[in-house]
Protein backbone atom coordinates (compact mmCIF):
# COMPACT_ATOMS: atom_id res chain seq x y z
CA UNK A 1 0.00 0.00 0.00
CA UNK A 2 1.12 3.51 -1.06
CA UNK A 3 2.42 5.51 2.21
CA UNK A 4 0.55 9.26 1.43
CA UNK A 5 3.72 11.84 1.56
CA UNK A 6 2.86 15.87 1.96
CA UNK A 7 6.17 16.43 -0.06
CA UNK A 8 4.55 14.86 -2.91
CA UNK A 9 1.24 15.93 -2.58
CA UNK A 10 -1.68 18.31 -4.41
CA UNK A 11 -5.15 18.63 -3.26
CA UNK A 12 -7.44 18.85 -5.77
CA UNK A 13 -11.24 20.24 -4.46
CA UNK A 14 -14.50 19.14 -6.41
CA UNK A 15 -17.04 21.45 -6.56
CA UNK A 16 -17.53 22.69 -3.52
CA UNK A 17 -19.64 25.57 -5.11
CA UNK A 18 -22.33 27.94 -4.79
CA UNK A 19 -24.60 25.72 -6.74
CA UNK A 20 -24.14 22.88 -4.08
CA UNK A 21 -23.54 24.97 -0.92
CA UNK A 22 -26.07 28.08 -1.00
CA UNK A 23 -29.32 26.98 0.74
CA UNK A 24 -31.27 29.30 -1.87
CA UNK A 25 -29.68 27.01 -4.85
CA UNK A 26 -32.10 24.71 -6.68
CA UNK A 27 -29.21 22.55 -6.63
CA UNK A 28 -28.58 22.81 -2.81
CA UNK A 29 -26.85 19.58 -1.72
CA UNK A 30 -26.90 18.87 2.33
CA UNK A 31 -23.97 16.93 2.37
CA UNK A 32 -21.81 19.83 1.13
CA UNK A 33 -22.47 21.39 3.97
CA UNK A 34 -21.81 18.81 6.39
CA UNK A 35 -18.33 17.91 4.63
CA UNK A 36 -17.53 21.27 4.43
CA UNK A 37 -15.75 21.55 7.66
CA UNK A 38 -13.28 18.62 7.02
CA UNK A 39 -12.58 20.30 3.76
CA UNK A 40 -11.72 23.61 5.05
CA UNK A 41 -9.48 21.61 7.56
CA UNK A 42 -7.26 19.88 4.59
CA UNK A 43 -7.51 22.69 2.48
CA UNK A 44 -5.50 24.52 5.65
CA UNK A 45 -3.50 21.90 5.84
CA UNK A 46 -2.28 21.82 2.63
CA UNK A 47 -1.88 26.16 2.31
CA UNK A 48 0.13 25.78 5.68
CA UNK A 49 3.02 23.46 3.81
CA UNK A 50 2.49 25.37 0.79
CA UNK A 51 1.95 22.45 -1.38
CA UNK A 52 -0.29 22.70 -4.40
CA UNK A 53 -4.34 22.96 -4.12
CA UNK A 54 -6.90 23.30 -7.66
CA UNK A 55 -10.27 23.76 -7.20
CA UNK A 56 -12.98 22.44 -9.94
CA UNK A 57 -16.02 24.42 -10.33
CA UNK A 58 -18.59 22.93 -12.73
CA UNK A 59 -20.82 25.17 -15.54
CA UNK A 60 -23.19 23.76 -17.38
CA UNK A 61 -22.78 24.33 -21.19
CA UNK A 62 -25.25 25.66 -23.74
CA UNK A 63 -25.80 22.02 -25.19
CA UNK A 64 -24.63 18.67 -25.36
CA UNK A 65 -25.42 15.65 -22.77
CA UNK A 66 -24.51 17.45 -19.87
CA UNK A 67 -27.18 20.43 -20.37
CA UNK A 68 -29.83 17.92 -21.48
CA UNK A 69 -29.38 15.62 -18.27
CA UNK A 70 -29.21 18.89 -16.28
CA UNK A 71 -31.38 21.01 -16.29
CA UNK A 72 -30.40 23.13 -13.35
CA UNK A 73 -28.66 25.52 -15.08
CA UNK A 74 -25.13 26.28 -13.15
CA UNK A 75 -23.62 29.76 -15.28
CA UNK A 76 -23.98 32.34 -12.60
CA UNK A 77 -21.52 34.00 -10.49
CA UNK A 78 -23.15 33.07 -7.50
CA UNK A 79 -23.75 28.98 -8.89
CA UNK A 80 -19.50 29.30 -9.45
CA UNK A 81 -18.43 30.55 -5.78
CA UNK A 82 -16.22 29.72 -3.87
CA UNK A 83 -16.78 30.02 -0.27
CA UNK A 84 -12.96 29.32 0.60
CA UNK A 85 -10.41 29.79 -1.69
CA UNK A 86 -8.44 32.64 -1.36
CA UNK A 87 -6.95 35.20 -4.62
CA UNK A 88 -4.34 33.09 -6.49
CA UNK A 89 -5.07 30.00 -5.96
CA UNK A 90 -6.16 28.01 -9.22
CA UNK A 91 -9.01 27.40 -10.27
CA UNK A 92 -10.18 25.36 -13.24
CA UNK A 93 -13.57 25.64 -14.46
CA UNK A 94 -15.60 22.21 -16.50
CA UNK A 95 -18.16 21.58 -18.79
CA UNK A 96 -18.12 17.57 -17.43
CA UNK A 97 -17.90 15.64 -14.82
CA UNK A 98 -14.19 15.00 -14.58
CA UNK A 99 -11.84 17.77 -13.73
CA UNK A 100 -9.27 16.59 -16.12
CA UNK A 101 -11.66 16.68 -19.30
CA UNK A 102 -11.43 20.09 -21.26
CA UNK A 103 -8.56 21.31 -18.52
CA UNK A 104 -4.87 21.52 -18.14
CA UNK A 105 -5.47 20.16 -14.36
CA UNK A 106 -3.38 17.46 -14.95
CA UNK A 107 -0.84 19.52 -16.32
CA UNK A 108 -0.85 21.83 -13.78
CA UNK A 109 -0.25 19.09 -11.15
CA UNK A 110 2.20 17.72 -13.05
CA UNK A 111 4.65 20.67 -13.46
CA UNK A 112 3.92 20.95 -9.55
CA UNK A 113 5.92 17.92 -9.11
CA UNK A 114 2.31 16.25 -7.37
CA UNK A 115 2.77 12.58 -6.93
CA UNK A 116 -0.14 11.85 -4.26
CA UNK A 117 -3.39 13.31 -5.00
CA UNK A 118 -6.10 14.07 -2.95
CA UNK A 119 -9.22 14.39 -3.98
CA UNK A 120 -12.41 15.46 -1.93
CA UNK A 121 -15.75 17.32 -2.82
CA UNK A 122 -19.23 16.68 -4.51
CA UNK A 123 -20.88 14.47 -5.38
CA UNK A 124 -19.21 11.30 -4.66
CA UNK A 125 -20.55 9.04 -7.29
CA UNK A 126 -20.57 11.63 -10.05
CA UNK A 127 -17.30 14.18 -10.23
CA UNK A 128 -15.45 13.45 -7.46
CA UNK A 129 -15.53 9.38 -8.89
CA UNK A 130 -14.88 10.70 -12.39
CA UNK A 131 -12.19 12.79 -11.30
CA UNK A 132 -10.96 10.05 -9.45
CA UNK A 133 -10.60 7.48 -12.54
CA UNK A 134 -8.80 10.60 -14.64
CA UNK A 135 -5.78 11.03 -12.15
CA UNK A 136 -5.02 7.41 -11.41
CA UNK A 137 -5.25 7.06 -15.42
CA UNK A 138 -2.59 10.23 -15.49
CA UNK A 139 -0.26 8.21 -12.96
CA UNK A 140 -1.16 9.67 -9.82
CA UNK A 141 -1.32 8.07 -6.51
CA UNK A 142 -4.97 8.61 -5.65
CA UNK A 143 -6.40 9.42 -2.01
CA UNK A 144 -10.08 10.40 -1.26
CA UNK A 145 -11.04 10.85 2.36
CA UNK A 146 -14.30 9.56 2.79
CA UNK A 147 -15.36 11.94 5.45
CA UNK A 148 -14.71 15.40 2.90
CA UNK A 149 -17.10 13.85 -0.32
CA UNK A 150 -20.44 13.55 -0.28
CA UNK A 151 -23.64 12.44 -2.37
CA UNK A 152 -27.37 13.46 -2.26
CA UNK A 153 -27.85 9.59 -0.79
CA UNK A 154 -25.69 7.38 1.36
CA UNK A 155 -26.10 4.68 -0.48
CA UNK A 156 -24.62 6.24 -3.61
CA UNK A 157 -21.80 7.80 -1.56
CA UNK A 158 -20.93 4.30 -0.39
CA UNK A 159 -21.13 2.71 -3.64
CA UNK A 160 -18.78 5.17 -5.20
CA UNK A 161 -16.13 4.23 -2.25
CA UNK A 162 -16.26 0.56 -3.35
CA UNK A 163 -15.79 1.45 -6.78
CA UNK A 164 -12.52 3.79 -6.34
CA UNK A 165 -11.44 1.36 -3.88
CA UNK A 166 -11.16 -1.43 -6.00
CA UNK A 167 -8.50 -0.09 -8.57
CA UNK A 168 -8.23 3.44 -8.64
CA UNK A 169 -7.67 5.28 -5.13
CA UNK A 170 -7.14 4.35 -1.44
CA UNK A 171 -10.02 5.34 0.80
CA UNK A 172 -9.33 6.78 3.70
CA UNK A 173 -10.92 9.13 6.85
CA UNK A 174 -9.31 13.12 6.34
CA UNK A 175 -7.99 13.18 9.74
CA UNK A 176 -5.31 10.42 8.56
CA UNK A 177 -3.83 12.47 5.81
CA UNK A 178 -3.95 15.75 8.51
CA UNK A 179 -2.45 13.15 10.96
CA UNK A 180 0.37 13.33 7.84
CA UNK A 181 0.65 17.21 8.06
CA UNK A 182 0.88 17.02 11.90
CA UNK A 183 2.54 13.96 13.22
CA UNK A 184 1.87 15.43 17.13
CA UNK A 185 -1.88 16.01 16.58
CA UNK A 186 -4.54 14.00 17.92
CA UNK A 187 -5.63 12.64 14.07
CA UNK A 188 -2.61 10.75 13.62
CA UNK A 189 -2.80 8.53 17.31
CA UNK A 190 -6.42 8.45 16.42
CA UNK A 191 -6.31 6.66 12.89
CA UNK A 192 -4.13 3.78 11.86
CA UNK A 193 -2.67 4.12 8.35
CA UNK A 194 -4.42 1.52 6.80
CA UNK A 195 -6.42 1.22 3.29
CA UNK A 196 -9.86 2.33 4.14
CA UNK A 197 -13.00 -0.48 2.95
CA UNK A 198 -16.29 2.15 3.56
CA UNK A 199 -19.28 -0.60 5.15
CA UNK A 200 -22.75 0.17 5.44
CA UNK A 201 -22.29 1.25 8.78
CA UNK A 202 -20.27 4.17 7.32
CA UNK A 203 -21.46 7.96 7.10
CA UNK A 204 -20.00 11.15 5.71
CA UNK A 205 -22.35 13.25 8.15
CA UNK A 206 -22.96 14.40 11.33
CA UNK A 207 -24.54 12.60 13.88
CA UNK A 208 -27.62 14.66 13.78
CA UNK A 209 -28.24 13.77 10.77
CA UNK A 210 -27.58 10.51 10.46
CA UNK A 211 -30.67 9.66 10.89
CA UNK A 212 -32.74 10.95 8.40
CA UNK A 213 -29.29 10.38 5.39
CA UNK A 214 -30.13 12.52 2.12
Amino acid sequence: MDKFSPARSGLLVVDMQGFFLDPKSPACLPAAQAILPRVRRLVSAFRARRRPIAFAVYKTPKSGPMARRWHKVCRSKRDLALPFALEGEKLFVKACYSAFRGTVCGRWLKRRKVRDLVVCGVKTNLCVESTVRDAFDLGFSVFVPMDACGASKRSLHLGSLRNMAVGFAQIVKSGVLLGRFYPSSQALKTSRWTGYTPNTGDSYEPAATRENPQ
